[in-house]
């Protein structure tokens, strides 16, 4: 959900494919909400498009098409398979309960050295949250490091994960597909 914390109503609210290549939202009274800064500044034929994977991308319609703006970009609480999870910037927050879709604790990042981190950010205190480590167990003895230059992390189809930093995890349905 975009804007989580200060959702727009649903009822009335519409997202809209501009003629000049954005893609924007307003809310039930019309007020502009947000769009996807893909302006060119001259009208081009552009797509919206749902794919398989779950990847809302806008395109230009050219001979060869080129990628505008994708969802794939802007995680919140969750990652699809085949969608990347990159950089410093981007950052999975939990939700504060399934009634209730706004920002929670938790954060999920890959932090300056490169290597993923879940953190609680709580009222009261903030902790970098790996049980391992308060056991005296560092990074390298897990297998991870800090020695890459890349910050990427993917789901694979079958559902493994892995990054950069060499964390990797199985869920407990690994192989059953999405």
């Amino acid at each position: 959900m975009a804007n989580r914390d200060m959702p727009v109503n649903g009822k009335g609210s519409k997202i809209s494919l501009l003629k000049n290549g954005d893609l924007s939202l307003t809310d039930a009274a019309g007020i502009h909400i947000w769009n996807s800064k893909t302006f060119s500044g001259i009208s081009q034929p552009s797509q919206l498009v749902l794919s398989d994977t779950g990847n809302l991308i806008l395109s230009t319609l050219e001979n060869v098409s080129r990628l505008l703006w994708q969802s794939f970009d802007s995680p919140a609480d969750t990652l699809l398979p085949e969608q990347p999870f990159a950089n410093s910037s981007t950052l999975l927050v939990s939700l504060r309960s399934q009634e209730n879709c706004s920002s929670s604790f938790y954060k999920f990042y890959f932090d300056d050295d490169n290597v993923l981190r879940l953190l609680y950010s709580g009222p009261l205190i903030s902790s970098v949250y790996w049980s391992l480590l308060w056991k005296g167990i560092n990074l390298w003895d897990l297998g991870r490091t800090t020695y890459n230059n890349s910050r990427i992390a993917v789901f694979d189809t079958s559902g493994f994960f892995k990054s950069s930093d060499h964390y990797t995890f199985k869920p407990s349905d690994f192989g059953s597909g999405p």
